[in-house]
């Protein structure tokens, strides 16, 4: 017998009867918002200057949450960065939980603050993996779906070599988290350097794909592409 469902972005599939289907997959959008982030990059080819990456990288959040499908899935945002003398390496910019589509939209376009003060220019990538999957993912059931979307500037621990740093970090998470955790990644910056590489090497890590930001604003078919495929889960 068909079920008819009421969608919500980001929401958990419901029947008219009200009754919850199986255990909802999870989306965390995490947004870089470091000090090197205030960096331009060149994003759009008809732009007469550059770009800050961070206003780039709230394009991008508007447009991943015009293509991002409803279904079985529950959302949220958080914000990526280090200030000195706080211990929390991402804070919460939309809580984990299931949203009209039009009030994503509001949040982002009238809240997320591009202009903020900068205290050095590192990222804190690996910490902040920890740290999220100690206070967000160990507390979550079903498959987690990861986005970060980044310039890689990790200053922290060498990407390479240090036990600490961010590849080992997700090698650990693959390991604790196995089938249920996936990484995809967007890099924003100068293709071709170390920060698009590490991240490349982090999605790869994750069983996920990487992407240029660039390329995704400029190409309507990839965005749709890449909405289509964090909410659903589906890795190809």
């Amino acid at each position: 017998m068909a079920m008819i469902f009421v969608f919500v972005w980001g929401g958990i599939a419901t029947s008219v009867l009200g009754t919850t289907s199986e255990v909802p997959k999870r989306l965390l959008i995490l947004a870089d918002v470091s000090g090197s982030m205030q960096k331009c990059m060149k994003a759009y080819p008809r732009a007469g200057e550059d770009t800050p990456k961070v206003h780039v990288l709230k394009n991008l959040l508007v447009r991943l949450a015009e293509e991002i499908v409803p279904g079985p899935c529950e959302s949220g945002i958080y914000r990526v960065r280090y200030i000195p003398g706080d211990k929390a390496f991402y804070e919460s910019f939309l809580p984990i939980g299931g949203y009209e589509k039009k009030e994503v939209l509001e949040k982002i376009q009238n809240e997320f603050i591009t202009d903020y003060s900068v205290f050095n220019r590192r990222t804190p990538l690996a910490d902040m993996f920890r740290q999220l999957d100690e206070q967000e993912m160990g507390k979550m059931e079903g498959k987690i779906t990861l986005l970060l979307i980044s310039d890689g500037q990790e200053n922290f621990y060498g990407p390479e070599n240090e036990k600490k740093g961010p590849l080992a970090e997700i090698r650990r998470l693959r390991k604790k988290y196995e089938q249920n955790l996936t990484l995809h990644t967007i890099f924003l910056g100068k293709e071709d350097s170390k920060g698009d590489s590490l991240l490349e090497k982090m999605a790869a890590l994750g069983l996920g794909k990487s992407f240029s930001g660039r390329n995704l604003l400029e190409n309507e078919s990839r965005m749709t592409i890449l909405g289509k495929m964090i909410s659903e889960g589906s890795e190809k």
